[in-house]
Parts: C-alpha cells; sequence; structure tokens
C-alpha cells in the first residue's frame, strides 16, 4: 500500500508489530486512540455502539486498510476497530506520523485520498441502507466485499475469496435480522449467482451478481475508481 511505502521513511521508532486475537478491539469508541494502524493480515470490523448496547457494522477493514485517522486530532474515537479474524497490524504513533504528515506533501495527498474514498463509501453504504430493498443490499456488500480482495469485480464464473464474515456480520452491516439475512443468501445460491459456505465466497454468474447488487453494467460505483486506485 502507498501510504504504507511513506511511513516506511520513518525508520527504526517505527512501526511496532501487533498480534491480535479475533474479538479483540484496536481502539475502542469513547477512547482516545494514541496510534494509526495498517493492517497487514485479517479482517477488521468498524463498529458504530449505540447507548442500549446494539450495533451497527459501518466498515469493513482489509489487509491494506490505513486506520485511526479523524478530521479532528485528540478526539474521542467515533467507532471501536473490532478483529473479525486474527489480525496483524502496523502500529504507528501518531505525533510521529503527524510531524510526518506537515513535511511530506505526498503522505497527505494519500491520506487526503483514502479520506475521499472512505466518504464515497460511507455515502454509497448510506444509500444501500436507505433505498435499496433487502436481495439487493446484501448484494451490494458482497460485491464491494469481493472487490476489496481482488481489487477490481468478478468476471468469470467460479470465482472464489475469502469472506470471514457471520451472517450476523452481514445482518449488523445492512441493518437487517439474521433470519432475512440467511433467507437472502439461500435465495442467492438457489438463483446460481453466489454461494457462501466455509468461510469462502463463491461467483456463480457474475454479470447476475453485479444486476442483483444493483451496479451497472458498465461495473462502476462510487467507490470502485478509488478502491482500485488506492491499491
Amino acid at each position: 500500500m502507498a501510504i504504507r511505502q511513506e511511513l516506511a521513511v520513518l525508520g527504526s521508532t517505527a512501526p511496532l508489530t501487533r498480534s491480535l486475537s479475533p474479538g479483540s478491539e484496536l481502539y475502542h469508541q469513547g477512547e482516545v486512540c494514541p496510534r494509526y494502524f495498517i493492517v497487514l493480515q485479517g479482517w477488521v470490523a468498524l463498529v458504530s455502539l449505540l447507548a442500549d448496547g446494539s450495533s451497527q457494522i459501518i466498515d469493513f477493514a482489509t489487509p491494506g486498510a490505513f486506520l485511526g485517522f479523524q478530521a479532528v486530532p485528540g478526539l474521542p474515537c467515533y467507532h471501536s476497530a473490532r478483529c473479525i479474524t486474527p489480525v496483524e497490524v502496523q502500529a504507528y504513533s501518531r505525533p510521529l506520523v503527524d510531524n510526518h504528515i506537515v513535511q511530506n506533501p505526498r503522505l497527505a495527498f494519500l491520506i487526503c485520498r483514502q479520506a475521499c474514498l472512505d466518504g464515497a463509501r460511507a455515502h454509497d453504504h448510506l444509500v444501500n441502507l436507505g433505498l435499496r430493498p433487502a436481495r439487493e443490499r446484501i448484494a451490494h456488500l458482497l460485491l464491494e466485499l469481493f472487490s476489496k480482495v481482488q481489487n477490481r469485480l468478478p468476471n468469470q464464473p467460479g470465482e472464489v475469496v475469502p469472506l470471514p464474515i457471520t451472517q450476523t456480520d452481514i445482518a449488523q452491516a445492512v441493518g437487517l435480522t439474521g433470519v432475512h439475512v440467511s433467507r437472502t443468501l439461500r435465495i442467492l445460491r438457489e438463483q446460481r449467482i453466489i454461494r457462501l459456505r466455509s468461510h469462502m465466497m463463491e461467483v456463480l454468474d457474475p454479470i447476475a451478481f453485479l444486476r442483483a447488487a444493483g451496479v451497472p453494467s458498465n461495473g462502476y460505483n462510487c467507490w470502485l475508481p478509488g478502491l482500485l486506485s488506492a491499491a
């Protein structure tokens, strides 16, 4: 990842490599996080917690993701970063990186571009939650996750990618019940569009997958150009 390459010049003072188990957190909502993180291995769920104990997954972070950047330094985090799988990250001192950003225009540009991409994807998630029916909502999320793993859209029947999330994770990301998610995934499987099993996703019909996700036939989506260029 380009951001990681730019941070490599920080020298022996960074980074600190950390390994975390599933269920542990990189940082917690409401706390001030003193570090930035780059995900080397594993999947992380970014989770917004409500006072009643319910939660919404607002994004999934995969290898290469840069986490911990905030619009206003020093404020508490507005979400938690929960490990879904065993995760390995590089942790960077926030003051050290902030100083490096001031001195390195390219790093500042890369982080700005990443923030814009995150914003575009957040807007897309809002549309997904607010307007799309359940089948399209779930397919759209799964298509985005495929694209995160492969840095492209599916184009061949039989393509398989890791998908180490549960139906509960999907439900928390798309605002549906687990029963509704299970029923919709069964329909997508019966329609020979995609199949999920053993934490893997197989694309059975790429064109039907894009159609089910509400993505135009040319494959354009607001997050896709930035996603590909950030790889």
